[in-house]
């Protein structure tokens, strides 16, 4: 059976995939280091993905043959550029934290994040308190029309030692 794979999971590995392979390779050369990196992926699902971005991302080289149109650097900049805008503000899909990190120092008013990143609301300390129903991040907001609401966590601005955990952040 084949997974679902998180949006940009494709076009990330079959990026990794060609700069691995050396450049340029056949579909089932990409579509085979694609599987081994996401597990079971369609072959159609490769297949349209490089179609589909031809020559933006990459370039057909020759029958089932493709190769990344500017290396992995432009592959890196379609991965960070946004999807939506409205006035100042932008939508990127992207990982944040890779995404920040190619940010220009103090050039970013606030970052959204959906499902939230939880660094401080999954901590175990703050967990503790969640479970004890004292203190903490976490408030349970007001109950409505009989039901009792579960707990959700304050809005949580980071402090310089919550961004330098000892620990790597995607580890947990």
């Amino acid at each position: 059976m084949t997974m679902p794979v998180a949006p940009g999971s494709i076009r990330d590995a079959i990026g990794d995939a060609l700069a691995a392979l050396g450049g340029e390779a056949s579909l089932a050369e990409i579509g085979g280091a694609v599987s081994a990196r996401l597990g079971a992926v369609p072959p159609s699902s490769v297949r349209s993905y490089l179609r589909l971005n031809v020559p933006e991302i990459f370039v057909r080289t020759g029958r089932g043959r493709y190769r990344l149109s500017g290396g992995v650097e432009a592959l890196s900049a379609v991965r960070f550029r946004p999807v939506f805008r409205v006035g100042q503000a932008a939508l990127y899909h992207a990982d944040c934290f890779e995404w920040l990190a190619q940010q220009e120092a103090a050039s970013i008013h606030a970052v959204v994040t959906d499902p939230p990143y939880g660094l401080v609301e999954y901590s175990a300390k703050e967990q503790d308190k969640l479970r004890a129903g004292k203190g903490g991040v976490w408030r349970v907001p007001p109950s409505f029309d009989g039901h009792r609401r579960a707990p959700l966590p304050r809005f949580t601005v980071l402090t310089v030692d919550d961004r330098v955990w000892p620990f790597s952040w995607r580890g947990w």
